[in-house]
């Protein structure tokens, strides 16, 4: 299937999924990440205002109030930037997605980690997203050094999905179920243990 079917097909099942279902998955993908967020590394950290049955990503902020959290602020031209995360300043943007009305913007190069979103992904850490292009054009104006984490329901996750020349691969995947890691060589056999597949009852 080309690009646009596989996005397709996937947000027409997202976007039936029951919020037990939702609510029930995205946690279990929470604590998936808990060797992530509990490290005292990653301090500054890009997540997504979900919409739309998403993972309930923004949980974190509850669970790990010594972190830094910062949101994205998309724009006409295609670019993204970030705002620090304000509950107090968030209104609805074009797409009925949560961001900052603060013009006052943080500097990437502050991030540590970037959770996000996807509407599929596959075992080679490629992604499809919206097909607006802001994570892609984003991703790859930063520092090689930032981890950058997919999310997604196990059934997003695919063996194969077509790629194109601007598409940026994640390090690593986590659903409820798995974790795909890169072989890059910057993860440690420690790190690489932490993620190994876990048995988690439905």
């Amino acid at each position: 299937m080309a690009k646009t079917e596989i996005r397709d097909f996937n947000l027409n099942i997202r976007n039936r999924l029951h919020p037990n279902f939702v609510n029930h998955k995205s946690q279990i993908i929470l604590n998936n990440l808990f060797c992530i967020l509990n490290n005292d590394y990653y301090k500054n950290i890009l997540i997504f205002m979900e919409i739309k049955n998403e993972v309930t990503i923004s949980n974190v902020t509850k669970q790990y109030k010594n972190k830094n959290f910062f949101i994205p602020k998309t724009f006409k031209d295609g670019t993204m930037k970030i705002n620090t995360l304000d509950t107090s300043k968030l209104v609805k943007n074009k797409f009925g997605i949560l961001e900052s009305s603060d013009t006052d913007y943080a500097d990437p190069e502050t991030l540590d980690l970037i959770i996000v979103p996807g509407v599929v992904f596959d075992q080679n850490l490629s992604r499809i997203g919206y097909g607006k292009g802001f994570y892609d054009n984003f991703l790859s104006s930063i520092k090689k050094s930032v981890l950058k984490v997919g999310v997604c329901y196990d059934f997003q996750l695919y063996d194969n999905i077509p790629t194109s020349k601007n598409d940026i691969k994640m390090d690593l995947i986590v659903t409820e179920k798995r974790t795909v890691i890169s072989d890059h060589p910057k993860y440690s056999k420690t790190f690489l243990e932490c993620y190994l597949p876990s048995t988690i009852p439905e």
